[in-house]
């Protein structure tokens, strides 16, 4: 399980544009495991979210997604 703290108003991104996945039907990428997002904890302005996922599914906060993209546009 991947486990993330996030402050108010941060995202998570999760991503099934990946190459190895992309082709596949989502029958083929989820099969009988789901994605489960769990609220482990939280406090004031944040919390820790814990996600579980098929291999392959990517989880990314969402600023590092967002550079992954403009990342890739200049190139």
């Amino acid at each position: 399980m991947l486990v993330l703290s996030r402050k108010i108003r941060q995202s998570l991104v999760i991503d099934i544009n990946d190459p190895d996945i992309a082709n596949k039907t989502v029958a083929e990428v989820f099969g009988s495991d789901p994605i489960v997002i769990a609220l482990l904890s939280s406090g004031h302005s944040f919390a820790r979210v814990g996600i579980k996922a098929p291999n392959g599914v990517r989880i990314l906060r969402a600023e590092l997604y967002e550079e992954e993209q403009a990342a890739q546009a200049h190139s």
